[in-house]
């Protein structure tokens, strides 16, 4: 902490008001980052429309905010990498808490019979896994059309989430 205040310029008393430890300064950074983002992708939950089509502009809003922004891809596959339960905890109820909610509370709507928790981390992963992969395919013989967009990977993670709906 003494590192930290020095070089912003402040004292540790006034980070130490603040912040009770180096965790408690970390989480509220990590606040600070989420905020925009986390409005935005509650913004595109929450839109009109039917169940379906507010889980696929969820995954169009979800693939460009991860495909465009390094530092909130970055973020989140830091915050997925975290090891210190603590740490943990304070990320999962603190930041990312209301928009794994609002997903899960759609995914209920569109597949009653999947558990919707695990099937909002299943969508998470899909987005995630695949624009991470996307630049190391590239180089792949066999798949030199891959070079996608976010809104070619939204479009094909929407075709594959729509195929996995039973039948009306």
């Amino acid at each position: 902490m003494r590192t930290i205040a020095r070089e912003t310029g402040l004292t540790p008393a006034a980070l130490y008001y603040y912040f009770r430890d180096k965790q408690e300064l970390y989480v509220a950074s990590m606040q600070h980052a989420f905020k925009i983002e986390s409005e935005g992708l509650e913004k595109a939950l929450s839109i009109e429309g039917t169940p379906e089509e507010r889980l696929k502009n969820f995954i169009y809003s979800f693939t460009e905010l991860t495909f465009q922004e390094n530092t909130f891809r970055r973020f989140f596959q830091r915050s997925l990498l975290e090891t210190n339960p603590a740490i943990s905890e304070m990320l999962a109820t603190r930041i990312f808490k209301p928009v794994f909610d609002g997903i899960s509370q759609l995914c209920e709507e569109c597949y009653q019979e999947l558990n919707s928790s695990m099937t909002t981390i299943t969508l998470i992963s899909v987005i995630i896994g695949h624009i991470s992969i996307n630049n190391l395919v590239q180089h792949y013989p066999d798949a030199k059309s891959v070079n996608s967009t976010a809104e070619q990977i939204a479009e094909h993670i929407w075709q594959i989430i729509s195929m996995a709906r039973p039948p009306a």
